[in-house]
């Protein structure tokens, strides 16, 4: 468990350092872990969105389709 502070500290400073590298492409992502994993809670449900980057989320872990 980790507090709502700490959480928002670490959202804010992978998109901290995510700004120091500019892209020439848009990003998309492919959420394939559930949300309520710390890393599906930071990128898909707090990072992502607050970019504006689309995100597509699978309804359940299949290897062949995430390839796909």
């Amino acid at each position: 468990m980790i507090t709502h502070r700490n959480f928002i500290a670490n959202a804010e400073q992978v998109l901290f350092v995510d700004a120091l590298a500019p892209r020439d492409y848009e990003p998309v992502a492919l959420a394939a872990l559930p949300m309520y994993h710390a890393y599906g809670q930071t990128f898909f449900v707090m990072q992502y969105p607050k970019k504006g980057c689309p995100t597509y989320i699978m309804s359940k872990f299949d290897f062949l389709e995430y390839l796909k």
